[in-house]
């Protein structure tokens, strides 16, 4: 258990050397902060919109990543926070030894916010709704062929910004590419 310490320490200060983007600061005792950020034309073509993801926690398959996005104005479009074990699937506690698991769950990390993570609405199928009252939002957002979506890299979400109701929403999707490739679109 020691060395497995050791070497999760190890890793995360290799790590953070090795990651320029990546912003680390104490905000507890033990707690750290990893912090990626991004400016995309999310809400409206006019002006882009900050995207911030953090982690937190002081070990990293027990700690939580927070995904808030903000207007050019500052105001609050989204903010959810997740823990890092909804990153996984079943079978990866099966399949995937512990160093597997952080590395696996750095690498969703680092590339959540890439420019290959949005896409046009109508390059998207949405699957599903998280909650039922959200069913207006998604109308609204794929009557507009402007909206943009962010596909988060774990399991099939998505985050949309509904104009009409200016606000955003965690919604199921997948891209219409990946369907057609396996005919099911």
């Amino acid at each position: 258990m020691f060395f497995k310490k050791i070497y999760l320490y190890l890793f995360l200060l290799f790590f953070v050397s090795l990651c320029p983007g990546c912003e680390s600061k104490r905000i507890g005792s033990n707690e750290r902060l990893y912090k990626r950020e991004a400016y995309i034309n999310f809400s409206n073509k006019q002006s882009k919109d900050h995207f911030v993801l953090e982690f937190l926690g002081t070990e990293v398959l027990f700690g939580s990543t927070r995904l808030r996005i903000f207007s050019s104005t500052g105001d609050t479009l989204y903010n959810f926070t997740w823990e890092v074990s909804n990153y996984f699937w079943k079978e990866d506690s099966r399949y995937l030894d512990e160093s597997q698991r952080i590395q696996k769950f750095w690498n969703i990390f680092d590339h959540t916010l890439d420019e290959s993570s949005f896409s046009p609405m109508s390059d998207l199928k949405i699957t599903g709704l998280i909650y039922s009252t959200d069913e207006d939002f998604a109308r609204d957002i794929t009557s507009d062929s402007t909206n943009v979506g962010l596909l988060l890299n774990v399991q099939d979400y998505c985050i949309a910004f509904s104009k009409k109701y200016n606000k955003a929403i965690r919604l199921r999707a997948i891209r219409k590419s990946i369907l057609k490739k396996y005919n099911l679109l």
